[in-house]
């Protein structure tokens, strides 16, 4: 299943195009920005968001923790996929674990992040009680 909204906040711009193209091929739509405080100011204009996948070390004074906290402010039942190359994974896990909340080490495979934005996907609408 596709057509949901995933918001990639990412700072690579390689690395951002890369999700985006994958998962636009994929079916979903998405909507990107390069920064915390660009990731914020599009909360409002943007179509409703199913899933967050955003690096962990972002510019512009917030990283990826604060930028899941003012969209959860906004989205409380968002699914969130945070990303690094430069957290010890075992911290983050631990730190960031909780129900919908997966972490995505870089580098990682085109099956592992399709693999893991369908695992969150799938667990909201078995919340939503929309899975099938």
């Amino acid at each position: 299943m596709s057509g949901e909204t995933i918001f990639v906040v990412e700072d690579d711009p390689d690395v951002r195009a890369y999700m985006a193209t994958v998962l636009s091929t994929l079916g979903y739509s998405v909507v990107e920005a390069e920064d915390g405080p660009s990731a914020v100011a599009m909360l409002d204009g943007a179509p409703k968001i199913d899933l967050l996948l955003t690096d962990m070390m972002l510019p512009g004074g917030m990283n990826g923790i604060d930028v899941a906290q003012v969209v959860r402010d906004r989205i409380p039942d968002i699914r969130v996929i945070y990303t690094s190359g430069y957290t010890d994974s075992e911290q983050v896990t631990q730190k960031l674990s909780g129900a919908g909340v997966e972490f995505l080490p870089k580098p990682y495979t085109i099956d592992r992040l399709t693999s893991t934005v369908r695992k969150l996907l799938d667990a909201a609408d078995t919340v939503d009680g929309n899975g099938e």
